[in-house]
Formats: structure tokens, sequence, C-alpha cells
């Protein structure tokens, strides 16, 4: 069930991507308001969890965003793929990828068990 939940999520950011940084846009002046949205939304949720958690929120939900838009970078501007599904069928393993590293790479900094 938790796989289904993950390619519904992966989906839906594909989605975004896709739609809220096409090649043509300023991808960086976006990118940078919606990392301030994402740094905001990151501290309320961190705020929910208890105060010791805030920098460790933001550090896991900024950094996953910051690598998911990476890969879509890399598909939109180096591989130059901009269909919607190739896009989507190049998005999901590389997401796939990013979420085991970027998992692996918490639990090595914040010491989970």
């Amino acid at each position: 069930m938790s796989l289904i939940y993950f390619l519904v999520i992966v989906f839906a950011l594909a989605n975004f991507f896709y739609f809220v940084y096409p090649e043509s846009s300023k991808i960086g002046k976006r990118f940078l308001i919606s990392l301030g949205i994402v740094i905001t939304i990151s501290v309320i949720i961190s705020l929910f969890e208890g105060k010791s958690f805030i920098i460790e929120g933001i550090v896991t939900i900024t950094g996953y965003y910051s690598f998911l838009f990476i890969v879509h970078w890399i598909i939109i501007k180096i591989l130059r793929k901009n269909n919607y599904w190739i896009y989507h069928l190049l998005f999901l393993p590389m997401a796939t990828f990013v979420t085991i590293f970027f998992t692996a790479l918490m639990q090595d900094i914040f010491r989970y068990s």
C-alpha cells in the first residue's frame, strides 16, 4: 500500500514540477519563491512536532524538495525531454533514487535508528 502512496505522490510532484517550472520560464526566480514557501510550510509542520524538530524539518523537507528540483532541471535542461509522458517516465526512477539516497543521508545526519 505504501508503494501506491509513493507512486501517487511522485506523480503529483512530477506534475507540479512539469507545470510550475516550464522550460521557458524564469526557473531560478520561481524556484526561490517556491523554496521560500516550502521553508515556511516545513517550519509550520515542525512546530506541530515540537520546537526541537524545526532544524530537522527544514533540512529534511527543503532538501528533498531541492533534490527533486535538481531532477526536474536535469530532465528539462540537460536531457531536453519536455514531452509529458517521457518526462514522467524519467522522473519516476530518478525520484525513487533521490528518495532512497536522501532517506539514507538524513538517517546518517540525524542518527535515526
